[in-house]
């Protein structure tokens, strides 16, 4: 009963179906996964881009990653008039991004969100996740436990280029991927991207 309540809870938090949802899920308290490293990057066409290096140290999971994501809800903001006409603002459905593996690392993944460009703001919020190849969903939100979606928006943008500016010693954006481009989240300036001060 305990089990099912902690499932119904889950998809209740996040906006999913239990079909979506099902198997075992537990909240990674442990930095099971977590976001390791942030690289804000900017480029023509008023494009900011927030690139989430991802952790999932194979010590902490019950077996070996086979999906790892964002499982979010976005918005969108129209700059100005595009065309086919749409709507200023739109809401998405829940969905699950899916991250992709960094070069052939087992244990570590990458997975860029648009924040904005010269016609469009986006924002989004959701949580974490690494599913084990035994049905395990491991889940990590910004709040305590179950709590908080992280939020992601203009402002996560700025915050983290600030953050960027003092790690690096540079500008407040970085003009290469690569997580040695990438904010470590173990700063106290950058706790809230990594609450369970995940290595």
């Amino acid at each position: 009963m305990r089990a099912q309540t902690l499932v119904l809870a889950t998809v209740f938090l996040l906006g999913g179906s239990p079909s979506l949802f099902a198997g075992s899920h537990k909240w990674a308290g442990r930095g099971e996964i977590h976001i390791n490293k942030i690289t804000p990057s900017a480029d023509s066409h008023g494009v900011r881009l927030l690139t989430f290096y991802l952790k999932t140290p194979l010590h902490l999971l019950d077996g070996r990653p086979v999906e790892v994501g964002f499982h979010h809800q976005g918005q969108t903001s129209y700059r100005r008039r595009v065309y086919p006409p749409q709507q200023q603002n739109e809401t998405s459905p829940w969905y699950s991004r899916v991250a992709s593996r960094f070069l052939d690392a087992k244990d570590y993944f990458q997975l860029p969100l648009l924040i904005s460009s010269d016609f469009e703001v986006h924002s989004y919020r959701g949580a974490f996740y690494v599913r084990t190849e035994k049905g395990t969903t491991y889940w990590t939100k910004a709040g305590p436990e179950w709590g908080q979606d992280f939020v992601f928006d203009a402002k996560t943008v700025a915050d983290v280029a600030a953050a960027f500016s003092k790690h690096f010693h540079n500008g407040g954006a970085a003009h290469s991927s690569g997580p040695h481009f990438g904010v470590p989240t173990q700063r106290a300036d950058m706790r809230y991207f990594n609450p369970a001060g995940g290595e």
